[in-house]
């Protein structure tokens, strides 16, 4: 997969990235409850989207009654926003076909066979778990992603890294240090 950086550039706004701690605790409470509310209220994705349209036309009826409705004509996304989004979108949807494709011809057999395997190992996993959990962990881990890179580059990177080059530096010391068959002069 090519990688062209849109996904990061698609999202902006800050939300995932934990820039506006109040903006995304309250993007996470809205998404923990529309679940809660789904598999504990018996609803489903659907209804609950119907909900909140019949309440956001219910508002737009008291606004409607008490005369407070702005007029003239709203821009609520910039023509350049959403230009760019579909762009990005276009770009991610192209990478990961082409990144696909190429697990599926086997083009590259290491990848496809890890990939064979993990669907494998899937097929026997997944069937433990409810839908509904799997969008509960996808949404906590979308969430949580931003918060744990930074913890992890802020405080567990610094004091990692000179391990880490200290065992690269001995690893490249062992392996010069191995016999080499065009080293050995023929008798």
């Amino acid at each position: 997969m090519t990688g062209s950086g849109c996904p990061v550039a698609c999202c902006s706004s800050g939300l995932l990235s934990w820039k506006k701690p109040m903006a995304t605790g309250a993007a996470l409470l809205a998404c923990n409850l529309a679940y809660f509310y789904v598999v504990f209220g018996g609803s489903s994705f659907l209804g609950l989207a119907c909900w909140l349209k019949l309440a956001a036309l219910g508002l737009g009826l008291v606004y409607r009654f008490t005369e407070k409705t702005p007029e003239g004509q709203w821009v609520f996304i910039s023509k350049e926003m959403v230009e760019s989004h579909i762009m990005c979108a276009y770009h991610s949807i192209n990478d990961y076909l082409s990144w696909g494709r190429d697990i599926a011809l086997w083009v590259n057999p290491m990848e496809s066979g890890k990939w064979a395997a993990i669907l494998w190992v899937g097929t026997k996993v997944f069937p433990l778990f409810n839908v509904s959990f799997l969008v509960f962990l996808g949404i906590w881990g979308l969430f949580l992603h931003s918060f744990i890179a930074t913890a992890f580059n802020t405080k567990v990177a610094p004091q990692l890294m000179p391990h880490l080059e200290m065992a690269k530096g001995i690893a490249k010391e062992s392996w010069a240090k191995i016999p080499r068959y065009d080293a050995v002069k023929e008798a």
